[in-house]
């Protein structure tokens, strides 16, 4: 009786993310592993992730538990993501200095606290 397959998610990314995705499968080929392999594929890509309102992630992470393994390719973050990603940090930085910490770093606020604080600063950096 032949050996159940490997089966791996691959968790398909965009333009150059794909291809090197696409180059590194080759080596996953049964041909060259000497194992029987099995991919289940899910599109991440900007825009698949936007038309199932992020439902695709979550169908593969769900699958990915499931098997224990995973591939995933690069993908396009959306317009304004690196914006946001820095004004998250430097809002963050901003309260710690300005003595709005956490008990573990010094401080006496609470973790809603510091939260609250930070997600103000960061809408008025984005605003």
């Amino acid at each position: 009786m032949p050996a159940e397959p490997i089966r791996i998610v691959v968790l398909e990314g965009d333009q150059t993310g794909q291809e090197l995705l696409e180059a590194s499968l080759r080596v996953l080929d049964p041909a060259v592993l000497g194992l029987e392999v099995e991919l289940e594929r899910f599109d991440l890509s900007l825009a698949n992730r936007r038309a199932t309102r992020n439902d695709v992630c979550s169908a593969a992470a769900a699958r990915m538990r499931e098997t224990g393994l995973g591939l995933k390719g690069a993908t396009s973050s959306p317009e304004g993501a690196e914006d946001a990603s820095r004004a998250v940090y430097d809002a963050t930085l901003e309260a710690a200095g300005d003595g709005i910490r956490t008990h573990d770093l010094g401080g006496e606020a609470g973790t809603v606290e510091v939260c609250r604080e930070v997600a103000s600063r960061v809408g008025a950096r984005l605003s």
